[in-house]
């Protein structure tokens, strides 16, 4: 069973920011955040994808959310060797029971490049959708 992150993206309060959520599913377990994001920050990933994968840098960073606790989406992309695939580390956190409790999934997975490719595209088109990466949590390229 592959491992998959999906982020739901719905237009925002304004032209410049997008409503989000994202969920994550792991070997039999998940979970699941929302939070607003500005559409410079999925651009600024996008270009940063685009830089790993040319290898002028060694990770790309998506950050969705912040509350005074904790940030809601951490997903974190670098090279999974010489493989041309990926290694995707994602961690996903929201508001639990209470109020001074959080809920956080965490998982990495390795996905192909064209799975990284097809992800981006679908982040940075503007329009409301999912955007969906998916991998193998068990591989070790």
């Amino acid at each position: 069973m592959p491992t998959q992150l999906t982020i739901h993206l719905r237009p925002g309060a304004s032209d410049g920011f997008v409503e989000a959520s994202a969920d994550v599913s792991c070997r039999g377990f998940g979970g699941r955040t929302r939070f607003t994001i500005a559409r410079r920050d999925l651009e600024a990933f996008a270009r940063d994808v685009a830089a790993l994968e040319r290898g002028d840098a060694n990770v790309a960073q998506l950050i969705g959310g912040w509350d005074a606790v904790a940030e809601r989406l951490r997903l974190s992309v670098t090279r999974a060797g010489a493989t041309g695939e990926f290694t995707a580390r994602v961690r996903v956190a929201d508001i639990g029971a209470r109020a001074d409790q959080w809920d956080r999934a965490e998982t990495q997975f390795v996905c192909a490049g064209d799975a990284l490719d097809a992800f981006v595209v679908s982040l940075t088109s503007g329009k409301a959708h999912d955007a969906r990466l998916a991998g193998d949590p068990e591989s070790t390229a």
